[in-house]
């Protein structure tokens, strides 16, 4: 049986990324490994992995040569179009919106930026995957960031995204929020 993973904000290659986002490694080529290593800890050949943006500096064939698992694309705003046709990508989407799977009920929505509504963002069967900011966002109701930085430079498994979506359950949602608040914070309901 196939497993399914999530990932955002590898970057592989991009060695001013360590400074940006005060990642704890020396050069690129460390980073690389950590998270190559990491990645293939968990991930196995029949395996899919959803990449949700920024994943490599340079051609990402390279990489992708070196991971396991099937990688499905989430375009960002890193990743160059002509290296991504040239790529054996399983698929690459600028958004995808995953319905009864891998969840039976749920509703998935993929995107490298976070969004505060989606497609049934009211409901709690619909989450909503983004990667971009490197873990700086307060997370609200049914909405998780994937990206390396905030989940120990890996992927994580569609088992551990249910565990955190389950902890987003007492937050609000911008749905929810009263229309004084809105008001307050100067939105009009």
């Amino acid at each position: 049986m196939s497993n399914i993973f999530f990932i955002a904000d590898t970057h592989f290659g991009h060695e001013n990324i360590i400074r940006y986002c005060d990642r704890p490694f020396a050069r690129a080529q460390e980073m690389d490994a950590k998270i190559i290593d990491n990645w293939n800890a968990v991930v196995r050949p029949g395996d899919t992995v959803y990449h949700l943006g920024d994943f490599s500096w340079s051609h990402p064939e390279p990489y992708l040569k070196r991971l396991m698992g099937k990688v499905v694309l989430i375009k960002g705003n890193h990743d160059r179009s002509r290296w991504i046709e040239e790529s054996p990508f399983e698929g690459c989407h600028h958004l995808l919106e995953l319905k009864n799977k891998p969840v039976k009920g749920a509703s998935i929505v993929l995107c490298h930026y976070s969004m505060r509504v989606w497609n049934h963002s009211h409901r709690n069967g619909s989450w909503m995957l983004y990667g971009h900011d490197h873990g700086r966002l307060a997370p609200i109701k049914n909405s998780v960031d994937v990206g390396v930085d905030p989940n120990g430079f890996r992927p994580l498994a569609l088992e551990e995204v249910a565990r955190l979506i389950k902890k987003t359950q007492a937050l609000v949602s911008y749905n929810e929020m009263p229309a004084e608040e809105l008001e307050a914070q100067g939105m009009r309901p």
